[in-house]
């Protein structure tokens, strides 16, 4: 074998290890694209929000989110008015007909100035603290006839401004007690259609009378001792041995 050939060869191999990386690759972008989601939104100006009055808003457009990867928003399409930008969007919107199991995930990217949320009839399953961490300006927060079931401690924690939250007409039955308390500037509190409580608060005064409601009465005993359990066994697992823990 002449040493032109064995070059030959070489470079040969290594083209089709070269072809054979890009494949993979290609693969697993494709893979991950297919697994996040777009939103199309229909931009423009939208009333009838207590506090936030008019805004401009993204409201979804057949949005399909049935999945925690689908939830995971890849690009956001839409066609603004008047020359305005994704910087000019206040908030994001849905109401019915809409599938959105779970939180809408990377929406801050896109969206730098978010204050109102409003996902009405939606179909959403549960909401994390991590799903409103990064939207410090919010003001308002409704989540309207929805599959809720928990408002977990720390829900809000990093939403201080927070003036109307809206949880009426959803399956809950454990509210955290915590989950209004660091909210000073809250107004309006809807929880009517809420087993334990259902009422809307519309005064601070109102607002301060349905948390002390929350404490007395929407607190699951239950659940409070299902998470004490799993406190306590995370605890112990700290101080077992690895061989222990083995099953």
């Amino acid at each position: 074998m002449t040493r032109d050939f064995k070059l030959f060869r070489g470079l040969f191999l290594l083209k089709i290890v070269k072809s054979n990386c890009i494949v993979v690759l290609l693969f697993f972008a494709i893979y991950e694209s297919s697994r996040s989601a777009d939103i199309k939104c229909q931009f423009g100006d939208t009333g009838g929000f207590a506090v936030v009055g008019m805004a401009y808003l993204c409201t979804f457009y057949n949005a399909n989110i049935s999945s925690e990867e689908s939830a995971k928003i890849n690009n956001v399409t839409g066609r603004h008015e008047n020359l305005k930008t994704h910087d000019d969007v206040l908030g994001f919107y849905s109401t019915g007909n809409q599938v959105i199991n779970y939180f809408p995930q990377g929406l801050d990217k896109f969206f730098i100035n978010i204050k109102t949320i409003a996902l009405y009839s939606s179909n959403l399953k549960e909401i994390h603290q991590a799903d409103l961490k990064p939207f410090p300006k919010l003001i308002y927060l409704n989540l309207y006839a929805n599959d809720l079931e928990i408002l977990e401690e720390g829900l809000l924690d990093f939403n201080p401004d927070l003036k109307v939250v809206g949880f009426q007409q959803n399956k809950l039955f454990h509210i955290d007690s915590n989950v209004f308390d660091g909210l000073k500037k809250l107004s309006y509190l809807w929880l009517v259609h809420v087993p334990c409580i259902s009422k809307n608060a519309m005064t601070s005064i109102e607002v301060q009378a349905s948390i002390a409601t929350i404490k007395d009465k929407c607190t699951s005993s239950e659940f409070t001792s299902l998470n004490l359990k799993i406190t306590n066994l995370e605890n112990k697992s700290k101080t077992l041995s690895p061989d222990l823990l083995r099953v």
